[in-house]
This record gives C-alpha cells, structure tokens and sequence, in this order.
C-alpha cells in the first residue's frame, strides 16, 4: 500500500483551491464583461430611443407653432381681402370708386400685412383694374389659376401655386376671394401677393437646428413654401417622394424618418395639416446627425469607460491571480483576520474608496455637459445621471457618518430654509403619482445644527416612505411646526429639555411597521426592503443625529395605517453649543465661480481619473495645469522649476508619499507657495498638522472638483501671511 505523506496535502488542496479560484474568476470576469456590455447596450440603446422620442415631441411641438403661425397669416390674408372687397362696393355704390380711391383703399389694408407685395382686383374677363402698384392697369391675367378657379368652383378663398412675378421677376404665392353679385355672376376677383421669402425669415426664427427645414406642401405634394428658401423648386410636385402623403389619411399629425427629395439630408419629420386650411401641410425636419450628435458623444465617453473598467477589471484578476500563485503555499493566511474586522470599519473604508471614484466621475460628468448644449435631450439624460450620482453619493455619506462619525458644523440655520431645499431635489425623484404635502408655517423656525446633516435626516424619511408608499396613490407629508414643552413631552416623554422645540415630521400611507420589526428598525443594517432597495442604515442614522444635535426621534406606526416619524430639535435660543466656525462657514456658500488668469498649478494625485477630472475643471477655469501621478516626480518637477508654479493642489492617501510630505518638501524650498490638500477624510489633526505646515486649504476630495478653481482663486487674491 502507498504511503500517504501528510505534508503534501496542504499543496495538493491548495492547488486544487487555486484552479477553482482560478476557474471562477475567469468565469466572473466573462459575466461581468458580456453582463456590462449588454447592459451598456441596454443602456444606450435607451438614452438614443428616449433622445429621438424628445426630439419627436420637440418637433411635433414646432410643427404646431409654424401651422399656427401659417394659417393666422393666411386667415389674415382672406380677411384683409374680404374687407378691401367691401370697401370697394362701398366707393362703387356712393359712385366715388376710380383708380385713385381704389389704390387708396387697397394700401391701406397691404399696410397690415408685411408678407403681402400687392394686392389687385381684375374685371370679370381677367384683366387688371385696380392695383396697390402702378403701371399694371389693364395687364391680362386670364391665365393664371387663381383667377380660372373662381370661374370654375364657388370657392371663397384659394392659394394659387407659386409664380414668379412678370414685373418684377420674384417668386410669389397668390391668394384670391371671388367677387359675385347678388345672382352669384362673377364679376371680377380680388388677389394678394405673398412673398415666400418672408414666411423663410420668419421660419428662422424657429430652432430647427443646424440642416433644419420647413417647407408647405399642398396635400397633393406640390411644394408651396419653404426655408431654407430653395429657389426655382418652387411649385414642383414632389407626391411619389413625400412620406406623410400616405399617413394624412389615418392622422393629420405624425412623425416619421425619412430622406428629403430636395437635399437628400435624412431628417427627423413632423407633418401637421392646417387646421382652417386642411388644404395644406406643414411639413418640418430635424437632421438625424444633428439630433443625435450628443448621444454620439455619451455613446462614445461610455465604450471609453467601460473599455477602460474592463482592462482595469483584467489586470486586477491576472494581479490577483498572480498573488495567490505566490502565496499558494501559504497556510497561514490573513483572511480569518479579516473577517474578524468590524463591519462598520470596513463598510467606511469601501464607502471611502467609492466617495473618490464618485468624485471622479461627477467632475467629469460636469465636463460632459459643458460641452452639451443645454436644449439637447442629452444633456437632461446627463442631469438624470448627475442627480443619481449624488443619491449614491447620500449614500456612502450615510455609511461614513455611521462608520466613523462626520464633524459638525453647528450654526443657527432656519429649519424651514433646510426643508424647502431639501423638498427641492427629492420632488424630480418620487414615484409618479405621488403626492408630496407640505405643512410649514409662516413664522420662521431656527435651530442651532449641521445644515447638512439635517437634510441627511429629511432625505432618509422620505426615501423610506417613498419606498413604503402605494405605486400609484401614494401620499407623502412632510411638517414643520414649533412644540411647547408639555406639548413635546405628550409626543415623547423623554423630552427633557425645559424649552420648546423645533418639530419636523415625515408621514406616509404606506403599509405601516409590522408590530415584530418596531423594535428592530432603528439597529444598523436592519432592513425588510428588497435586495438594492435600502442599506438598513436610515433611521439608526436619523437617530444619531437627532441625538446628537440634542434632539430625539419618535416613530408612530401602525400595521396597514402608514407611518410616521418625529424629530425633536431644541430652538436656537435654548441652545448655547453655537460653532465658533459658524462665521466662517457662513461664506461657504458663494455660488461665485473662481476664474484664474493664467497661473500655472501643479496637480498630484495616484489617481489618473481623478487627474483628468482636475485639470479639465481648472483649465475650464482659466488655469494653467501640469499633473502628476508620482509624487517625487512632481518634487524633482518642482525643484527644477521653482520659480513656475504659484499653487500645488496633492492628495493625502497616495501610496509612495503622503501629501503631507509632499507639501513639506515643495513649502521647504518656498513657504509662501499656495498649497491645497485634498483627502478623503478630513479630520481635525489632520487640519492642525496642515495648518502648522503652512498649508494654505484643506479640501474633502468629494466636493474639492466644486471648490478647487473658487479656493485657488481667493488664495491667489488674498494677502500673504
């Protein structure tokens, strides 16, 4: 019988773990490849069919207004013709009508109508005999189709195709009104006219972008009209080339695709029939390269990341890999120890490292959309994901406020100021349908507090009653109101402060808490939403910083009769804990934004997103940028050059060198250089120990991509200690 040698069974094992783990990655790695790209695919293939669905509704809307623009102008052209009519028969039954007095009166009503060249009257045999212009007496227009459809049809009012002028050799569309006696004879006909080239000027002025048309089609395709004004098309039959000639039957309105017969531009088109002259069709287009210009854009920033996340997702994987082949020996491993660290300290590292990646990703989403223009449908979808980056990063906020605590900044702030806010952004995010009520009082509400915080506590209840409300018939109210001292002990005997107090309230008609979970919801991670739903962190959050602002928090649920939460804050004149930094965070929030002049800045971060981030927000701010990944790089940089840079902006976590030290040698070779620290995590030593080395800012990485140019600027300006 073989012998079993004990000591080869750790190996044995051990390599049998590493082709498993080995399998798994690669098989991980393959799903989350195809799984991103498909969702990526998902994605874009949304944001393009919502692009084109709001440029459908953008260019419906334009066909709308140019219809309505069209007919008032042909209904005033009918009217000014009816009105000269009878002022005509009134001069010819006081026996004072010539060509004088006709003239007379013909110009008077061409003066209300600025597209109108000429309006003219022609005898029953088509000859001119009176005009707005001289010299056309007596010229024959027998010919002309408006003047033989009066002889033909009892037609009211009819627009001729369009002619060029045999006077003054123009384009111009006639429009007509039959003179009849009392038996119905005709005795002559009443024409205007229009001037195409007006309606092109006036069509400009509406926003189809760059390849745009709108043109006016008689329903039987003959082209009447059109801007860009196309010239000696005019009057051509385009019927076997037009889309919307087969859709009038089923719709008067509609959109479609399709290639124009005139310029061959592939446009994006909406069709509407005039509705008091069904007769004609206003027809207008949108280039599809125009209108999906920004998406081309987002389309081609997404493939970029997404290429750039899966070459770092590999790298990481054969990274890893690699490390356990090193270590497959090893039977001393350290991954015990790292189960045994505590949730809360791990969950603040992760929601650390995702703030920066947030950081990142929010800068240059900014960047984005500067080169967006704000009217494209892609710059809304961008706002949208703009607006969830900032849930998610609410989020990890809420992780690090519960994992390590956050300084305050108390000041005296009106409660009523933090609400309306904070009701501001969470209104876009609600579920359709849901009615979001307000009951605030009209005498203001102050309390000492960290603005910031308080909206954290805001934002928490209402997502929770957000998710808890019914889809469709949800209610949502949120109150603010002043409570004596024995009307705040009735709500929570453990109100013990002898002052009244500040009283915001969050309630729903949701389903209720379940009388077995009442005494869990307020334990970290404790949650019975759906998996992505919540992080059970809400209302142990809301709770410690009620209690810490000297407040309480009191829940009134009951199963199937909705919730709602109570948060007691003492007033302001009850409260003495007032932050001596209450002054200075008072001019924290300039909405000025800092503009440089040239001056050159040398950036430092490991991070080469966060690096592109920041030197795309400082040269937008009229800097002049030098970056570097390596922090001695950077110094031996600047000891060659100590003359070139007046601001250094590094990080504090970099792997070969903290910023500290980083600053220490660039501030040994020139104290009065400007120098700003970004980290993750501020903390007082960390402001004191940046403070005695004479650094002049220290900014929170996940806001600094907001603060930098406005910090850099008022630094620069201010004067040297």
């Amino acid at each position: 019988m073989a012998q079993i040698h004990p000591q080869g069974r750790p190996s044995e094992s051990t390599g049998n773990l590493l082709l498993l783990f080995r399998r798994r990655a690669f098989g991980s790695l393959a799903v989350f490849t195809l799984g991103s790209a498909l969702l990526l695919s998902v994605a874009l293939a949304f944001i393009r069919r919502e692009t084109v669905a709001s440029s459908e509704r953008y260019v419906l809307s334009l066909s709308q207004l140019v219809a309505e623009q069209t007919s008032r102008s042909l209904q005033s052209v009918s009217q000014a013709l009816e009105l000269a009519q009878s002022q005509l028969q009134e001069l010819e039954a006081a026996n004072r009508l010539d060509e004088s007095t006709a003239r007379t009166r013909l110009r008077q009503r061409l003066q209300e109508l600025p597209f109108v060249r000429a309006i003219w009257f022609m005898d029953a045999q088509g000859a001119i005999r009176f005009d707005s212009d001289e010299g056309n007496i007596g010229v024959s227009l027998v010919d002309r189709d408006y003047f033989n459809v009066h002889l033909r049809s009892d037609l009211e009012f009819y627009v001729g195709l369009p002619v060029k002028s045999r006077s003054v050799g123009t384009w111009l569309v006639s429009a007509s009104r039959p003179w009849r006696d009392r038996q119905g004879r005709l005795n002559g006909v009443l024409a205007a006219a229009i001037e195409p080239p007006y309606f092109d000027q006036l069509w400009q002025t509406v926003s189809v972008g760059d390849g745009g048309s709108i043109s006016l089609f008689k329903r039987d395709g003959i082209l009447m009209m059109r801007s860009p004004f196309p010239g000696d098309v005019l009057g051509e039959n385009y019927s076997d080339s037009l889309g919307f000639m087969s859709r009038l039957g089923s719709s008067a309105t509609g959109t479609y695709v399709a290639t124009s017969p005139l310029d061959h531009q592939e446009r994006l088109v909406a069709y509407r029939a005039l509705e008091n002259f069904p007769e004609f069709v206003v027809v207008t287009g949108m280039e599809m390269s125009v209108l999906l210009q920004p998406w081309y854009r987002v389309a081609a920033f997404s493939i970029t990341m997404w290429l750039l996340t899966i070459t770092a997702a590999v790298t990481l994987t054969l990274l890893w890999l690699r490390e356990l082949d090193k270590r497959r020996r090893m039977e001393d491993r350290t991954e015990q120890a790292r189960r045994m660290e505590s949730i809360g300290t791990l969950a603040g590292g992760v929601a650390h490292d995702f703030n920066n990646v947030l950081a990142a990703m929010l800068g240059h989403l900014q960047l984005a959309r500067q080169e967006i223009p704000a009217s494209s449908a892609a710059h809304a979808s961008l706002r949208l994901v703009e607006e969830s980056g900032e849930r998610a990063r609410l989020i990890v906020q809420q992780i690090l406020a519960f994992s390590r605590g956050v300084p305050q900044h108390l000041k005296r702030t009106s409660l009523l100021d933090i609400v309306r806010e904070s009701l501001r952004m969470l209104r876009p995010t609600l579920p359709s349908r849901t009615d979001l009520i307000t009951k605030l009082p009209d005498e203001p509400v102050e309390v000492v507090c960290d603005a910031t915080q308080i909206q954290q506590i805001l934002l928490n209840l209402c997502t929770n009653s957000s998710h808890a409300v019914p889809v469709g018939a949800g209610r949502i109210e949120v109150g603010v109101d002043v409570l004596g001292v024995d009307a705040a002990k009735r709500l929570t005997p453990e109100w013990k402060r002898n002052g009244p107090a500040a009283h915001l309230w969050v309630a729903d008609n949701g389903p209720g808490i379940p009388i077995e979970y009442q005494d869990k919801v307020l334990e970290p991670f404790f949650t019975t939403k759906p998996r992505g739903m919540g992080t059970g962190l809400g209302l142990s959050l809301v709770q410690r910083i009620a209690s810490e602002h000297g407040g309480l928090l009191k829940i009134q649920s009951k199963a199937d009769a909705g919730c709602a939460v109570h948060v007691l804050l003492p007033l302001h004149e009850f409260d003495q804990s007032i932050s001596q930094d209450e002054e200075k965070d008072a001019g924290e929030n300039k909405i000025e934004t800092g503009r440089g002049h040239g001056q050159n800045v040398l950036c430092i971060d490991d991070d080469e997103v966060i690096l592109l981030m920041l030197e795309g927000i400082l040269k937008a701010g009229g800097f002049q940028v030098t970056t570097c990944q390596s922090p001695q790089e950077a110094i031996d940089l600047f000891v060659r050059y100590p003359a070139k840079y007046q601001v250094v902006v590094t990080d504090f976590d970099m792997p070969s060198m903290s910023g500290i030290a980083v600053a220490r040698e660039i501030l040994a070779l020139q104290p009065d250089l400007v120098v700003v620290l970004q980290s993750g995590y501020v903390t007082e030593q960390l402001q004191a120990e940046a403070n005695a080395l004479g650094i002049k800012a220290v900014l929170n990485k996940e806001n600094a991509w907001r603060q930098l140019p406005l910090t850099i600027t008022e630094l620069l300006q201010s004067p040297s200690d």
